[in-house]
């Protein structure tokens, strides 16, 4: 039974989980690292510990087996490519052990991201019904925060942390649109395990949050069937439809709460992701082959953007009209002296600089060959779809909403897990098309692994 049900209970537990009192930050992390270090450490004696164990390792170890398949295998490399980057990082401390004040994007903590994904995927190869057990978790979770996230709309205040008016719905997430990101990937493994009645909920929740990126990630997730060798225009015109009304009820109800729809309409916060974009393609083009590692970035992100792409971007961000000047140090958070709108001096720190798109993020934290390694791997677990992998079916939602977003750690853990199983259900579709139909059957001594 712990086989069974460890890594989904983990999915289960991991996007609930929150620090009072503290916000989101670092002691929210820790948190999540915590609950991670214990389902790795407990994933892996549960592996080393099933019976049959010790005679397989003396047969050749059907562990090692499974673990020289492609998917794997390129995650070890990923991981030691992380690693490897992190040393030769402007501040390597940081990039081993996190950004300044939350601890996000650490090797170390990638690296035990990758074990996750590497047991999950052992224990997929040896049970194929894990990626829906997942996926039933992840959506039940995601269940819970709608809850939540309608009780927030409607009484227009937070229920775990102070937030500021019409910021609803949040709860343990650091802004609603993360909120609204968790949901998608949630609402794409629904379509698989839960189409009538928990996906309507998801998509209801998605649609309080206002977030264009996750209602347009969960609308092409409902295009899947479409995709499949077996093509159901009519399911997709189902799941699409379930989603349009879960997303107009949200709609509706944020708007009797006087939430405001200038959110869909407003351009504003596409313009400023063109300052995140370009001064990352200037990052990266400072760094091609081994990024600036986790928290490194942050730190000098000024000096990649012209004086009138600076303007440009505070202006928009924050409504500061007037940029006098920036001091960059490239060990703590860079300072820009600004005028209000008033004409009066303020300084104005900045504590996060973030990528809003996942591939541009890889690529600036470890560098294109870490980035394509990490897409890679990506595209191995989608190849799971051809199987109905409810793990991929959830990923791929997630994807496109990472086109203009990233990845945060209130939700990394399930996404790993959740990649572990999808590629373990897409190594299970390779090895199907690779198997030799002579329409015997060949009895003998075998090995599921």
């Amino acid at each position: 039974m712990l086989r069974t049900w460890w890594w989904p209970a983990y999915a289960f537990l991991y996007p609930l989980l929150f620090w009072p009192h503290n916000g989101t930050n670092l002691m929210s992390f820790r948190l999540h690292a915590a609950l991670t270090l214990v389902a790795v450490a407990g994933g892996a004696l549960l592996e080393i510990g099933r019976p049959g164990a010790r005679a397989s390792a003396g047969r050749g170890g059907s562990l090692r087996r499974a673990l020289a398949h492609p998917a794997p295998l390129l995650a070890c490399l990923f991981a030691a490519w992380v690693i490897v980057a992190a040393l030769f990082a402007p501040e390597p401390v940081f990039a081993l052990t996190g950004a300044l004040g939350d601890l996000r994007d650490g090797a170390l903590w990638m690296a035990l991201l990758v074990i996750a994904f590497l047991l999950v995927y052992v224990r997929g190869r040896r049970d194929p019904a894990l990626a829906r057990r997942l996926a039933w978790a992840v959506s039940l979770a995601a269940a819970i925060l709608v809850v939540g996230a309608i009780v927030e709309v409607v009484l227009g205040r937070g229920l775990l942390y102070p937030i500021r008016p019409g910021a609803t719905p949040m709860l343990n997430f650091p802004q609603r649109g993360h909120l609204a990101g968790m949901l998608a990937l949630a609402g794409g493994a629904a379509m698989a395990v839960a189409p009538t009645t928990i996906l309507p909920l998801i998509a209801f929740g998605i649609g309080t949050t206002l977030t264009r990126a996750a209602m347009v990630a969960l609308l092409v997730a409902a295009l899947v069937p479409l995709l499949l060798p077996r093509r159901s225009a009519a399911r997709a015109a189902l799941l699409g439809g379930l989603v349009v009304v879960g997303l107009a009820g949200g709609w509706g109800l944020a708007a009797l709460a006087h939430r405001s729809h200038k959110d869909l309409e407003s351009t504003r916060s596409l313009h400023v992701r063109t300052y995140f974009y370009r001064a990352a393609v200037n990052g990266i083009a400072a760094r091609p082959l081994l990024g600036w590692g986790g928290g490194n970035f942050p730190l000098v992100w000024p000096r990649y953007l012209s004086k009138d792409q600076l303007q440009g971007f505070v202006e928009g961000e924050w409504g500061f009209p007037t940029t006098l000047g920036v001091s960059v140090d490239g060990v703590s958070w860079p300072v820009l002296a600004v005028l209000d709108k008033a004409g009066h001096p303020a300084t104005l720190r900045v504590a996060q600089f973030k990528v809003h798109d996942q591939l541009l993020e890889a690529a600036i934290l470890w560098g294109v060959p870490g980035a394509a390694c990490y897409l890679a791997l990506v595209v191995l677990a989608l190849t799971g779809l051809r199987r109905r992998s409810a793990a991929a079916w959830g990923l791929l939602a997630y994807a496109v909403f990472l086109i203009l977003w990233f990845v945060i750690p209130q939700t990394q853990g399930v996404v790993w897990v959740m990649l572990g199983a999808a590629a373990a259900d897409g190594a299970a579709v390779r090895a199907a098309s690779l198997r030799p139909r002579t329409g015997r059957t060949v009895h003998g001594p075998t090995e599921t692994y």
